[in-house]
């Protein structure tokens, strides 16, 4: 799997709201109704995308990651994935929030 092409200053520029480099901030020329409307929540994809793989990467090279179960590394991966939405689109949307909440949960459940 190649290596995700994010630098730490262009990470911090993604955090701070800024578009990454190869992407205007404005949005795409979306044909498909469906990512129109999720380019309104979830942000710009490639910055989406960009984020989301800093973000996993960061946890799967932690010392810790190795102790973890599949259900534990999933509900990470999907929480990054979340986070990088959050990060990239609309901070303040619900679902984001409750989603992540819904992965803990999930991984409550699995510790019973």
């Amino acid at each position: 799997m190649p290596e995700p092409d994010v630098n730490l200053q262009e990470m911090e520029n993604l955090m701070a709201g800024q578009p990454a480099k190869t992407n205007s901030g404005e949005q795409p020329k979306l044909s498909h109704p469906l990512n129109r409307e999720r380019w309104k929540t979830h942000g710009n994809f490639k910055d989406n995308a960009k984020l989301s793989q800093a973000l996993k990467k960061i946890g799967h090279e932690a010392p810790g990651w190795g102790k973890m179960t599949d259900v534990m590394r999933e509900v990470y991966d999907q929480e990054m994935m979340k986070w990088s939405r959050i990060l990239s689109g609309r901070s303040d949307y619900r679902e984001h929030w409750e989603d992540i909440g819904g992965y803990n949960n999930l991984q409550l459940e699995d510790m019973r």
